[in-house]
């Protein structure tokens, strides 16, 4: 492949990157977003666009060797998901980075590459490990529940179960008195969606008044966490009242960001639960 095919391809898959960050705007596109957030959490949030764009059922991707590491080979004629690699290279630091004198080295990113990965449909070979948070099917929301209200706890924060709802809500935060309440009238798997969603609250700057947002911009990040993490434990979140970006309008340059902190959430919430939780 030449210089200029090369440069026309990954000008291609950028421009296919934009697409995607424009369909953000919508609720089919940020629940788009969200679906391969849960599965890929190990790939950028470009890469996650791209990959769901390109191969919307993919369930577990890895590059073409990767997969041989695990006992897999892709199969002859499959077709690649192209996402973009970053280039870092060797640099020397300025003078004023210089240590006892003499010049370092250091990493810098230069630019990015286009790479391709396969989902595991395109593949043969050896069974999988399980995941490490464990996926809990039906029956079993009663364990989870217990689980997660450990993780609560473990994060010093009071934990209220009540049978009175507050409006329409089935639990709430307060950061004051640093305490999570859930309804608990509602089945077991209902507990579990609200308690992560309040836990992700709890981890949320905007609620510790850190930074200044709206309630919309708040419940967009709290649910899309839920969603995330969610899904991860197999909780079944089609009939959650996610409130999504469409609803009030924000450009894409926030929704990147927005998106880039949902991710950041979910991470430090599954961290949490990781601690918490143990496959059985």
């Amino acid at each position: 492949m030449t210089t200029t095919q090369a440069d026309d391809k990954r000008k291609a898959l950028i421009d296919k990157l934009g697409q995607q960050v424009e369909a953000l705007r919508t609720s089919e596109g940020w629940q788009k977003w969200l679906a391969a957030a849960a599965r890929f959490h190990d790939y950028s949030f470009n890469n996650q666009l791209l990959i769901a764009a390109q191969c919307p059922h993919a369930t577990h991707v890895a590059g073409f060797n990767t997969w041989k590491s695990f006992g897999r080979c892709v199969r002859k004629g499959e077709k690649g998901i192209a996402i973009l690699a970053p280039v870092v290279r060797k640099v020397t630091a300025e003078n004023d980075d210089q240590t006892d004198g003499q010049p370092t080295e250091k990493r810098r990113l230069t630019g990015f590459r286009i790479a391709y990965v396969f989902d595991i449909s395109q593949t043969d070979g050896e069974a999988l490990n399980a995941p490490t948070m464990p996926v809990l099917e039906e029956p079993g929301r009663e364990e989870l529940h217990r689980q997660l209200c450990e993780v609560v706890r473990s994060r010093s924060l009071e934990l209220v179960l009540s049978a009175e709802a507050n409006g329409q809500a089935r639990g709430w935060f307060s950061h004051d008195s640093q305490r999570i309440t859930i309804v608990d009238i509602f089945p077991a798997a209902s507990q579990c969606r609200t308690l992560i969603h309040e836990l992700a609250h709890s981890l949320d700057p905007r609620c510790s008044g850190q930074r200044q947002a709206t309630r919309a911009e708040i419940e967009l990040v709290a649910e899309s966490v839920a969603y995330i993490v969610g899904t991860r434990l197999g909780l079944a979140l089609d009939d959650s009242s996610t409130t999504y970006a469409a609803s009030w309008g924000a450009d894409t340059a926030k929704l990147q960001s927005l998106a880039a902190e949902v991710i950041g959430l979910a991470g430090q919430l599954e961290t949490h639960i990781e601690s918490v939780m143990q496959p059985t």
